[in-house]
């Protein structure tokens, strides 16, 4: 039996997900077809039911529809209420359901790379729907604070209002440092980045893009030159969602190793 799978984002000619799962499945021996679907918003709803209409088994939802993609589904689990974005859709019951796996996959990969966020102080920049997916994980991990910086101010507002250890950026003295850097901003695929300040910096910073691959380096090249050692793109928090993904989907867990 064949299960057809998924990506559904704009772009996607990128992605590393149909490898990933293609190893996956080869550990359980199941036979898969990962198709990558490139997607305008105003095509989103009528791709994904044509899809599973046609006997979709399941699919990942990319940027810049992991909130839209919201209301294609028949119920959300707790986790994509949670977040206010989907990342994974998945048939039960005869019924589409949306998770979201982001989260859980970023701790995941912070965990093995022995990045602790106890009491540290975080700033994401960015206030779309792969932040808005890792926000509860990232209050979770009980860290100091969270602020956002968002070039649309209102959007940064909204996630703020998540939980009382968030903030928006504009909100307190700019000239605070932090611990770990988080870009949430998809503009690295067109080879920017979002500007860090110094005075953000302290030593041991650490620069984390959600991106992989080329579409992380604007960002982390920028880290680097100002002078913080430890960056990483977000190739390990693919695999580690992804596994989780594949997980709901099958209900068994790949190994990553």
């Amino acid at each position: 039996m064949i299960y057809p799978l998924a990506l559904f984002g704009h772009p996607v000619k990128h992605s590393l997900s149909p490898q990933i799962h293609q190893a996956f499945a080869r550990q359980f021996d199941l036979d898969i077809q990962y198709q990558l679907i490139d997607v305008s918003s105003d095509k989103l709803h009528q791709r994904v039911h044509q899809f599973f209409a046609q006997g979709g088994h399941g699919a990942n939802i990319t940027v810049p529809h992991k909130q839209a993609v919201m209301a294609v589904a028949d119920h959300l689990t707790e986790r994509a209420q949670q977040a206010g974005a989907v990342n994974t859709l998945f048939i039960k019951n005869q019924q589409l359901w949306g998770d979201n796996t982001d989260g859980e996959g970023l701790l995941n990969d912070f965990k093995e790379k022995h990045i602790n966020l106890a009491n540290q102080r975080i700033l994401i920049i960015g206030a779309g729907g792969a932040v808005q997916g890792i926000l509860p994980n990232l209050v979770k991990s009980q860290p100091e604070s969270i602020h956002i910086n968002n070039r649309t101010r209102s959007k940064a507002d909204v996630l703020a209002q998540f939980s009382t250890l968030c903030y928006v950026l504009n909100d307190i003295d700019t000239s605070t440092t932090f611990d770990v850097i988080i870009n949430g901003t998809s503009i690295g695929h067109q080879g920017n980045s979002p500007e860090i300040k110094p005075q953000w910096l302290h030593p041991n910073t650490i620069a984390y893009d959600l991106s992989y691959g080329t579409a992380a380096e604007p960002f982390l090249n920028k880290a680097k030159s100002l002078g913080i050692q430890q960056t990483h793109d977000g190739l390990g928090m693919l695999h580690h969602q992804a596994a989780l993904s594949f997980q709901r989907w099958f209900g068994k867990k790949p190994c990553l190793d």
